[in-house]
């Protein structure tokens, strides 16, 4: 058992320019010692840092080295395997400075781990790290909300427009981008600033108009309920994009649901079948010549480690054979409509006319879209984009950190 504390002294100033009757510059002095302790007979490391304490087992220690034997740092990648550890690895010494925990282990190996990122690993500070503030909204809130609408030439040329779209994806789960040229062409070039384009059956950048070209009901002219996309596939799209290039007819106002929202009412209103629902996994199913497509899910899918929501699987017209214990089956049948009576809630749609020049992105995780039925000649492209590339580009922008 050992015990090493250091004195750490920290100096910062405060500046207040709004209130006068405060101090211009006030300087505050924060003293907190901190200390290294050897516990659960010499398996752990305990950190305390002022009134934090916090501790790190050995195995994880000597895992997380990041020495360029154990770690390339060019890569992010490791190179130290698990299996090389020992499962009995011993700490000789440990100390901190400056900051930054110093450890020699047994054989002599040695390793740094800066204070603030040990704690970072923790897993409440990661949780937090991984909670999403989203900006949830009805039909009301929606004409209020600071979604963007991004000129195309800017949005090619300008990172900042860049991170506009992509923050308005991730705070509402919709942009815009306004005077696009009206192609298919146009269409791609502004939306691989996000990312690449998912490629699927439908191709990768596809059209679509009335024509029956999939066995789809977006391929009629009839009116779509709000629903999401690819609930058959395993990977479904994480964001879907739209662009009307004509209509020469009347309606095919296009519909969009914050199902997150949606499901926020449910979980209020009805909580237990709110748990049902994300915890109990229904099949979806799509079926062409050459194409066969299964994919079973809860409809309500939940951040394994928040608890949040983190994707609404709805589709009524996709959904497979239900297949449950038959005791289950009544009370499913239930839960199914009391969730699509709070997402037919007309409160909840925001209804508006896509025009040529306007694309629009939605986030498929999140937002169920329909239309209104329509007359005569309409054309529309588009393409899916992978949810892991959505994120990754959020986290380059700094607008997530996790």
């Amino acid at each position: 058992m050992f015990r090493l504390t250091f004195d750490i002294t920290t100096r910062y100033s405060v500046i207040n320019r709004s209130n006068k009757t405060w101090n211009y510059a006030l300087r505050v002095e924060r003293y907190c010692s901190t200390s290294v302790t050897k516990i659960d007979q010499d398996k752990c490391l305990k950190i305390t840092n002022g009134q934090r304490s916090n501790n790190y087992y050995y195995l994880w220690l000597r895992d997380h080295c990041r020495c360029d034997k154990c770690y390339n740092s060019i890569t992010a990648q490791r190179k130290l395997n698990i299996d090389e550890i020992p499962t009995d690895v011993k700490v000789e010494t440990a100390g901190i400075d400056n900051g930054v925990l110093k450890v020699t282990w047994e054989g002599g190996h040695e390793s740094r781990y800066p204070i603030s990122w040990l704690e970072s690993c923790l897993f409440e500070n990661y949780r937090k790290l991984l909670r999403r503030e989203y900006k949830l909204w009805d039909g009301s809130d929606v004409t209020h909300a600071s979604i963007a609408r991004v000129d195309h030439d800017e949005l090619l040329k300008s990172d900042a427009r860049l991170t506009d779209l992509m923050r308005s994806l991730v705070d509402y789960g919709v942009g815009f981008v306004k005077n696009a040229p009206v192609s298919l062409e146009g269409t791609e070039t502004a939306i691989r600033r996000i990312g690449p384009v998912q490629t699927t059956f439908f191709g990768g950048m596809w059209e679509f108009s009335d024509e029956l070209d999939h066995s789809d009901t977006a391929y009629t002219r009839e009116g779509l309920e709000g629903h999401n996309d690819n609930t058959y596939f395993t990977e479904s799209a994480g964001l879907q994009v739209l662009h009307c290039l004509h209509h020469t007819g009347e309606g095919g106002e296009t519909i969009l649901i914050d199902g997150f929202k949606a499901a926020s009412i449910l979980k209020e209103r009805h909580s237990d079948v709110f748990d049902r629902l994300s915890a109990t996994a229904v099949g979806a199913e799509y079926i062409e010549e050459g194409q066969h497509h299964v994919n079973v899910s809860p409809i309500l899918k939940l951040n394994p480690i928040t608890g949040e929501m983190e994707q609404i699987r709805f589709n009524l017209n996709d959904r497979a054979p239900l297949v449950l214990p038959q005791e289950q089956i009544p009370l499913h049948y239930n839960d199914l409509r009391v969730l699509t009576k709070i997402l037919r809630d007309p409160g909840l749609e925001w209804k508006f006319k896509l025009t040529p020049g306007t694309i629009m992105i939605i986030d498929n995780f999140r937002l169920l879209h329909g239309r209104k039925p329509y007359t005569g000649s309409r054309k529309m492209c588009g393409c899916y984009m992978g949810r892991t590339d959505f994120l990754s580009k959020a986290r380059v922008l700094k607008i997530l950190q996790k």
